[in-house]
């Protein structure tokens, strides 16, 4: 029987509506199974059999070269159930409730057909003793290959994939599977916590008591001069001599998102702003604690002086537009984005190009940083429009 003619989930997906439509809602559709699977582990569970599959092998996404027109593109394996239990099996790997997430819902391929679940699997390797001498490197690049691909670190991952929902997918599944692993007991009375399927909340066996995955909100502030010609970065100190950046600033209790972006400046560079607005622009970014990144523009007269000793960043500098474009270009040659491949990551990765030389640099292609400094160099006017 099809999922859209169970009654219990007819209710959930009749009369989703487009705004100012009549043409059914996908989208709507979508998040209300979405929510029907998340919170029912039983139904969830049915479903994987119809299901498509993400993989991590020992945290590092399984992907492929995909030729296109503009080129060679990298893509996420998406594997059917009946694959990778196949390949799964063949290696003596296990699929299990602990390691898997709901990703996403991905709808029906056309009228009539299913909803289908996007799940995230999550598989650890056990490495050989030192001893033993076995390259386990060697290994787990054949097993990738073995499932039509080849792995490389979530950080890289999102230099080079070209979907921003693919990268979407990837930040989702390491930001709540990192939630996963790190909490297995309750911080209230320390007895086991009983995880949802989908792996959206859990609730403690003894007290009761329901937890969720964390976000650590993190203001991320774009500043021009009066001029609107000239942008403000900052280098921080535990990255590279020359590549430079925005000013971000973790949150804390009892702040708001914009006190926080006003603390982080007068922090950094010793100067207040009170002029901050709010850009409608977001990241969710997991290697920094599953931080959400929210955006702010700010103006600030460049003939103030910064230079105070006690900042916790090596140095900041006023770039000019035709600058930041340079410097965007310069970014984008020496990053995996213009043209990867696997002996390109090796030489970035042994090397260190980047920060090596006298060049400058900005974050690589697919993070917030360099989203909002290459918008505002391609429109002067994109912030305040």
């Amino acid at each position: 029987m099809k999922l859209l003619e169970f009654k219990f989930l007819l209710p959930l997906i009749s009369n989703t509506k487009k705004c100012s439509s009549k043409t059914p809602s996908y989208y709507v559709g979508r998040i209300k199974i979405q929510d029907y699977w998340s919170q029912n582990c039983g139904e969830l569970k049915k479903m994987y059999s119809k299901g498509k599959f993400i993989v991590l092998l020992d945290d590092e996404p399984i992907l492929q070269n995909v030729e296109s027109n503009e080129g060679l593109r990298v893509k996420l394996v998406k594997f059917d159930y009946e694959e990778i239990m196949a390949k799964f099996n063949e290696y003596g790997l296990k699929m299990v409730n602990d390691n898997t997430v709901l990703l996403d819902v991905l709808p029906p391929e056309k009228k009539g057909f299913d909803y289908k679940p996007l799940i995230g699997v999550s598989v650890p390797l056990k490495k050989p003793e030192p001893i033993s001498g076995i390259n386990f490197n060697e290994i787990k690049k054949e097993l990738a290959k073995d499932l039509g691909g080849y792995c490389l670190s979530t950080i890289i991952c999102r230099w080079i994939l070209e979907s921003d929902i693919e990268r979407d997918y990837l930040t989702k599944f390491e930001s709540i599977f990192k939630w996963h692993k790190t909490y297995s007991k309750c911080p209230n009375c320390g007895d086991f916590l009983i995880k949802k399927l989908s792996k959206v909340s859990c609730i403690c066996s003894n007290c009761n008591q329901m937890f969720y995955p964390t976000v650590i909100p993190i203001s991320v502030t774009f500043i021009v001069d009066k001029s609107n010609k000239y942008c403000l970065l900052v280098n921080p100190l535990n990255s590279l001599k020359n590549i430079f950046t925005l000013i971000h600033s973790f949150s804390n209790p009892g702040e708001t998102l914009k006190e926080c972006g006003k603390r982080g400046i007068a922090k950094r560079i010793g100067i207040e702003c009170n002029n901050l607005q709010l850009i409608n622009n977001f990241q969710s970014y997991p290697s920094i604690n599953n931080s959400l990144l929210s955006a702010f523009y700010c103006v600030l007269d460049k003939e103030i002086k910064i230079d105070d000793p006690f900042n916790p960043i090596k140095c900041s500098k006023w770039f000019s537009r035709e600058e930041i474009k340079d410097i965007i270009n310069t970014t984008y040659d020496n990053s995996l984005s213009k043209n990867f491949s696997l002996s390109m990551v090796d030489s970035i990765l042994s090397k260190k190009k980047i920060g090596s030389d006298n060049n400058y640099y900005i974050p690589p292609p697919g993070s917030l940083s360099h989203t909002l400094i290459k918008m505002w160099a391609e429109d002067p006017n994109v912030f305040t429009k």
